[in-house]
């Protein structure tokens, strides 16, 4: 056998191996994935949309981090109403699914923000970031990956943040308490 027909015969037999892990969860579906040029262009649209997304200087791996995020929110459950949960439980939820699936980079907060409001997940304003973050996602996976990054680049904008539901002030009253109308008390 000639060292081409090995590498051939290894490249089908990988293929096989590959379905079979995917069929049983242990390899996350191929999903379409943002190309270098268009990470960066999704992270100029965010940045441009929220300063408080841009990296700073000391964080050099955010394009790496940001694109893990992408991949892991190309699977994550979409909600209509903002997650009860804080942004350090999905941030988790994202390394623990990274790490399942040896995906190497992890993430980080800001560059995990960045990628969900990049895939139009329904988002509070980061002005505040890393305080008050509020996002669409729910616990868990979806079986079908979306690619809604894709309707950022063509669009060429993010989508407006959403202001999350407050509940309504507690109401102040100012009790005057006396002791007895003659100053005594009985």
């Amino acid at each position: 056998m000639t060292p081409e027909q090995r590498i051939s015969e290894l490249e089908r037999e990988n293929s096989k191996l590959k379905a079979k892990l995917q069929r049983v969860g242990l390899l996350p579906k191929s999903v379409d994935l943002p190309n270098a040029a268009e990470l960066d262009k999704l992270l100029a649209l965010v940045g441009e949309a929220h300063p408080a997304l841009r990296p700073a200087p000391n964080e050099t791996n955010h394009k790496q981090h940001f694109a893990n995020a992408v991949y892991f929110l190309s699977f994550a459950y979409r909600r209509d109403e903002f997650s009860e949960y804080s942004l350090g439980v999905h941030a988790d939820e994202c390394a623990t699914w990274l790490q399942r699936f040896e995906i190497n980079g992890g993430t980080s907060a800001r560059a995990f923000v960045a990628a969900a409001v990049a895939s139009r997940f329904k988002y509070s304003s980061p002005h505040e970031f890393p305080f008050q973050i509020n996002l669409g996602i729910g616990l868990g996976a979806s079986a079908r990956p979306v690619s809604a990054w894709r309707v950022t680049l063509r669009e060429g904008r993010v989508p407006a943040p959403s202001e999350p539901k407050r509940p309504a002030p507690p109401v102040v009253q100012q009790l005057n308490l006396v002791h007895g109308l003659r100053g005594g008390g009985r």
